[in-house]
């Protein structure tokens, strides 16, 4: 089977993969943010609902332009402040079904040569029919994945604080690095809109490139050697970036806003549901 039937097949049967993953999310955590910046599993939903417009649209102008120039798809501030909170479900999931059938058929009918056409794109270093679909696969399953994020007990379920805010804290650390590693897996290696996740996304690629060079210069040819290494530096830069280090007494520099780290937001959601108050 050829790269691109193997790819097909997997286009093809995510729907059936996330769709039941959203439908066993509880009904009173469905739309519950795991923190004020991140979507909840709803919005994730509906985001992947609406993805296949997007990208037929590119296939179409990649293959009908002789030297086709990619823009980044950046979420709306409408989107960021809630607005697919609105969006029916149930409607959204019907049509990603539906659209992504018809994408698929369309797939199979390119040529060897139209998957292997080039484009330009301002956060990938090589575009390609291929790899933008590849970008798709990957990008769904990052998806899934964060909108499983978020689904431990809601604080006024959680008896012991200090507990569940290392639960919260782990969750976030985790998601950080997930969606980071999702971005080096599609190839995006571009700068990230302006903000906190911005200057984090620029340390870790820092990290990631400073050790994965270090470990080639001792051992040539270790790629995978490389990358395992360069993973592992990146994930606990994201953690000391969210927890900070309390042996050396460094604060945290990644919360959910300029004023909090994760800890004291979610030791302050935990009061207002036991006390009535942060």
């Amino acid at each position: 089977m050829s790269d691109s039937a193997i790819l097909i097949a997997a286009l093809e049967t995510a729907p059936g993969v996330i769709i039941p993953l959203i439908r066993e999310v509880p009904p009173e955590i469905l739309k519950r943010r795991p923190s004020p910046a991140k979507w909840s599993a709803y919005e994730h939903a509906i985001h992947l609902s609406q993805s296949d417009v997007a990208f037929r649209a590119r296939l179409d102008l990649i293959l009908s332009t002789p030297e086709p120039f990619i823009k980044t798809i950046e979420n709306s501030t409408e989107d960021e402040e809630g607005a697919m909170l609105d969006v029916d479900l149930d409607e959204s999931l019907e049509r990603y079904v539906r659209e992504r059938t018809s994408l698929v058929e369309r797939l199979k009918g390119l040529s060897p040569d139209e998957w292997q056409k080039t484009a330009v794109h301002e956060a990938f270093d090589h575009y390609s029919v291929f790899i933008m679909f590849r970008h798709l696969y990957v990008h769904e399953m990052h998806h899934a994945r964060q909108a499983q994020e978020g689904l431990s007990p809601l604080p006024d379920k959680a008896p012991d604080r200090e507990a569940w805010v290392d639960l919260e804290v782990n969750e976030e650390v985790a998601a950080t690095w997930r969606s980071f590693e999702a971005r080096v897996e599609m190839g995006a290696g571009g700068a990230l809109p302006s903000g906190p996740l911005a200057d984090a996304w620029t340390q870790y690629q820092r990290v990631r490139r400073t050790w994965r060079e270090k470990h080639l210069e001792g051992h040539p040819g270790d790629t995978a050697g490389a990358d395992a290494l360069a993973t592992a530096k990146g994930r606990a830069l994201i953690r000391y970036l969210i927890v900070g280090d309390p042996d050396s007494r460094t604060l945290p520099g990644l919360g959910p806003d300029q004023f909090s780290s994760y800890a004291m937001y979610y030791r302050r959601q935990w009061n207002i549901a036991h006390n009535g108050r942060p």
